[in-house]
């Protein structure tokens, strides 16, 4: 999609409370962190697109962050 584009591997966030909030980010040792994402490779493929695509409909250059989140 980009020429010279660098993806990094997708992050699955678990907290362990209802909602990844500020004290889940900052103020808790219980949250996890699993890198690399255990989505399958080709969801994983699938996502990177839709990210980078995001970027470039919004207008993005130099470096961005896409987050998506996902059901169950």
């Amino acid at each position: 999609l980009f020429p010279y584009t660098t993806l990094f591997r997708s992050i699955q966030i678990i907290p362990s409370g209802e909602y990844y909030d500020y004290d889940a980010k900052y103020l808790r040792d219980d949250t996890k962190y699993l890198c690399p994402c255990p989505l399958p490779e080709e969801q994983q493929r699938e996502l990177a697109v839709l990210a980078l695509k995001a970027f470039q409909v919004l207008g993005g250059r130099g470096w961005g962050r896409v987050d998506l989140m996902l059901d169950r």
